[in-house]
């Protein structure tokens, strides 16, 4: 295939050219999925997916219940190296609704040593949602929680960014959590 990318860039027809061109951004795609990172950052999207891609999500993805973000975390920890971390903000329900203990057991805690969680609440996104902001570790199978989780709970707070800082400093005590 890379013989005739290179032979199809020197051909002057247009058609052959821009197959090229898509080939050609495909492969790098290939290429980019295959590769491991230290870090992957993510504002996933949430909700529900369209239903053409729900049958391909429910088959792939340990959620059966299929909130697009969960798919994205749980796809981003498969793109990370050994001990890589990943940092998202997204919706807050996979971290608190029953229905989600599933993903919470099987995807954040058998793959993943949760780091940090800002448990944020509202009017931090353009959007209706409740949100948390999250890093966590990827780990092998055998390994154990090398970290404390450092836990934020922000829900009431007007300025999020402002307490989050003094959170991280260690200067809002009475809404930081160490398990």
């Amino acid at each position: 295939l890379l013989r005739f990318l290179n032979t199809a860039v020197t051909d002057q027809r247009t058609r052959r050219r821009l197959f090229a061109d898509d080939a050609d951004h495909g492969l790098a795609l290939l290429e980019l999925a295959g590769k491991r990172f230290d870090v992957v950052l993510m504002n996933p999207p949430f909700g529900d997916p369209t239903g053409a891609s729900k049958s391909y999500l429910v088959s792939n993805y340990r959620d059966k219940r299929v909130d697009l973000y969960k798919c994205f975390v749980e796809a981003g920890l498969r793109q990370l190296s050994h001990r890589g971390r990943l940092g998202a903000i997204s919706s807050r329900t996979g971290f608190f609704l029953g229905q989600s203990r599933g993903w919470r057991e099987d995807v954040l805690l058998a793959c993943s040593s949760p780091a940090l969680l800002a448990d944020l609440g509202g009017g931090v996104l353009d959007a209706a949602v409740d949100t948390a902001a999250y890093v966590l570790e990827k780990k092998a199978s055998s390994a154990v929680d090398a970290y404390p989780l450092a836990s934020f709970r922000l829900l009431e707070i007007d300025d999020k960014a402002l307490s989050l800082r003094q959170a991280a400093a260690g200067t809002l005590c009475s809404r930081t959590y160490l398990t």
